[in-house]
């Protein structure tokens, strides 16, 4: 897509600071906006992969939640280390009363196998194939 040369002249001279600041406050306007006359969901998957930018940007929206109908659900691995727990700290922190954390268990083996016999949908899986994929006891 082509940016016509008017917008390229309205943001040609800014430095990254400056375009960081404006692109964040043209995403909170359109969510603002978005949010004025119906509910809003933006799920976020896999955050623990996500830029220092993206995470920011995300915090930004924090304060949506209070003021309009918008949730986040932010799906990540619960590392302290990485960035995206940052995420989880502040929410915790400054938003406890719109923020739920729902730790989610890995399967057990049983589960594991029926997951897997259920989503493939092969009934003849050879075992050490299904082994793979699902490693224990068999």
């Amino acid at each position: 897509m082509l940016i016509p040369d008017e917008d390229i002249e309205l943001v040609k001279y800014l430095q990254q600071p400056q375009m960081r600041d404006k692109l964040f406050r043209a995403v909170r306007q359109l969510l603002e906006n978005e949010t004025q006359n119906r509910p809003l969901v933006l799920v976020f998957e896999d955050l623990q992969w996500a830029d220092p930018t993206s995470l920011d940007l995300l915090e930004t929206l924090f304060p949506l939640t209070d003021g309009g109908s918008l949730m986040l659900l932010a799906v990540f691995r619960p590392v302290r280390q990485d960035a995206a727990w940052r995420f989880h700290e502040i929410a915790t922190r400054d938003y406890v009363h719109r923020y739920t954390s729902i730790a989610i268990e890995p399967l057990g083996a049983e589960d594991s196998r029926f997951l897997v016999g259920h989503l493939l949908h092969v009934e003849d899986l050879p075992e050490r194939v299904r082994y793979r994929l699902v490693p224990g006891d068999w």
